[in-house]
């Protein structure tokens, strides 16, 4: 089978890649190991930071921010002062989180669907590249970059597919396995879990989101959201009955009700990122081969929002259509993936 551009993985990013081919009108197919597209943004409080650029109309509203850090003193600063957020940031280090940032309550709003549920983005992402360019419950067994073929299986057989273009956004580590690439498959690639508890919200503004920063490293949460009907709450460890109880005391000061806690870890956890120098090589190393790295699991670059895993695919896909191809305009793919 010959397929001109393969993406793999149906998340965000894989999905992003799709709805660009199909605007491009290109010949691609979208690989999912999972039987169905993943809706995995409902986990906890999601949103957009910026409109992303996708090719039809993704229903958006602008929704108001309330940032805010959690003072030693119990208060809530809205202007942070330098050293509460160099000390948040010192916290999240040790994982890495994409929110370890050094300034807090600089954005005035954000984004999310207009029918309050990012699964319905996911959705809308989906209908626009029609469930013919997927192959769910596909599993990727190897891949020869030499003779540029793919080798997947799934249920029923095992297939070639043969492609000028590939478009990652699995992990890493497993590319450089199922490439067999013995430059990179060395690499030592660090994961921390996540703890996250969800909490169901009463008496909500609709269409207010609260973001609450917490420097203080004795405290195991780092971070709090509310979004609609649920308060997630990010924390370094598992939270016990105490840290129960200091959450729903502090969220009283926003006369919020707080009740059914629903705890769960993301498996893989937080990647520690790779330094810029190896993350430039990886990038000149495959580009030119035709195969782009993308995604959080691709660039790890301080970056890794919804909507730049979006336009992230944008700029691949734009270079892949272009008609004349020179050293310029792959230094420009690249400056902008990294």
């Amino acid at each position: 089978m010959k397929i001109k551009n393969v993406i793999l993985g149906a998340g965000v990013g894989g999905l992003g890649a799709g709805c660009w081919m199909k605007y491009y009108k290109k010949n691609f197919v979208v690989i999912e190991r999972l039987s169905e597209v993943p809706m995995n943004l409902h986990n906890g409080v999601h949103y957009l930071h910026s409109i992303p650029e996708l090719p039809f109309d993704a229903k958006l509203k602008s929704i108001t921010l309330t940032d805010g850090v959690l003072t030693k003193d119990g208060r809530i600063r809205h202007q942070p002062e330098l050293q509460d957020a160099l000390m948040y940031s010192e916290k999240v280090r040790s994982i890495q989180h994409p929110s370890s940032i050094y300034e807090v309550g600089t954005r005035t709003s954000v984004f999310v669907p207009k029918s309050n549920s990012m699964n319905d983005y996911i959705a809308q992402m989906v209908e626009f590249i029609d469930k013919k360019n997927f192959m769910l419950g596909t599993e990727v067994a190897s891949i020869d970059l030499n003779w540029k073929e793919i080798i997947v299986k799934n249920k029923e057989k095992e297939q070639s597919i043969e492609f000028e273009n590939l478009i990652s956004t699995i992990p890493l580590n497993i590319f450089f396995k199922l490439a067999k690439d013995k430059e990179f498959n060395t690499l030592n690639f660090i994961s921390t879990p996540i703890n996250v508890t969800n909490f169901k919200v009463e008496r909500i503004v609709p269409n207010w989101l609260i973001n609450i920063y917490v420097p203080d490293p004795k405290q195991k949460v780092y971070r709090m959201s509310i979004l609609n009907n649920i308060a997630s709450i990010e924390s370094i460890s598992k939270l016990e009955q105490i840290d129960y109880r200091l959450v729903k005391e502090l969220f009283k000061m926003f006369h919020i009700c707080l009740d059914s806690p629903k705890e769960y870890s993301w498996e893989s956890g937080k990647i520690v990122s790779l330094d810029i120098d190896t993350r430039d090589k990886i990038f000149n190393h495959f580009t030119p081969m035709g195969v782009f790295l993308i995604g959080r699991f691709g660039c790890w670059n301080n970056k890794l929002l919804i909507d730049a895993t979006i336009n992230q695919a944008k700029e691949v896909c734009k270079y892949i259509n272009m008609e004349k191809i020179n050293k310029i305009d792959t230094d420009n793919l690249i400056s902008a993936l990294l």
